[in-house]
């Protein structure tokens, strides 16, 4: 590859990450707004408190991540990343709620800090991260069942274990992902940008809002 073709190709992936990093931010501050809205009106928060809006609403997002895929047309994709960034924002708030504006914020905070480090990572190193996919998944589903568990157990202690596990985990999806994402952009070159750049957006505020649940988790149990 000349080097002109491969300034090119760089510009062009810049361009491209600056894209899904730009709809991710979108997403984010949907949820944030939307979080903030369902807090401060009583009938809203009620609403997303009553235990079947809750079910619901998870169900759903299950369901628009296991659909998730680069290949939509782009109007598809972005309707379905604006649907996840609002549900979430229903799922979040009640939990959000149970904790302290101070742990909200540093959990928060220390979500996106980390996330960007790990994707960083994920975008500047040499190292091959394509062989985590399958560890990733394992302890994903590990601790999937270990939380089952919990749900009728009630541990406190076993709360925290999850969530100091569950955090590496996310953090090294992330990195993960963002390289994976250079792979999907590299096959797909010039075809089909922006839905990828959207299902980039989408996987990533995954990673991040799994990361801020458990780290307000761990400092929730903390501060019992």
């Amino acid at each position: 590859m000349s080097t002109t073709t491969n300034d090119a190709y760089l510009a062009g992936l810049n361009a491209f990450y600056a894209k899904s990093f730009g709809y991710l931010t979108i997403g984010m501050g949907l949820t944030t707004i939307l979080s903030f809205l369902i807090y401060s009106v009583p009938a809203l928060f009620a609403i997303a408190s009553n235990p079947i809006v809750l079910i619901g609403c998870f169900i759903a997002l299950i369901v628009l991540a296991w659909k998730a895929s680069p290949n939509k047309s782009a109007s598809s994709a972005w309707a379905q990343f604006l649907g996840f960034a609002t549900l979430s924002a229903f799922v979040i708030t009640p939990y959000a709620a149970m904790h302290t504006a101070a742990n909200v914020t540093m959990a928060f905070s220390a979500a996106v800090i980390t996330s960007a480090v790990a994707g960083l990572y994920g975008y500047t190193t040499k190292k091959d991260l394509s062989k985590w996919g399958g560890l990733l998944m394992i302890g994903f589903i590990a601790a999937l069942i270990v939380m089952v568990i919990n749900m009728f157990i009630g541990s406190s202690l076993l709360s925290m274990g999850i969530s100091l596990i569950v955090i590496p985990l996310y953090l090294f999806a992330t990195a993960y992902d963002v390289q994976m994402l250079r792979e999907m952009y590299d096959q797909q070159y010039g075809d089909s940008e922006k839905s990828l750049a959207i299902f980039g957006a989408l996987i990533l505020y995954i990673n991040i809002k799994g990361l801020f649940i458990h780290i307000l988790n761990f400092l929730g149990v903390l501060n019992d």
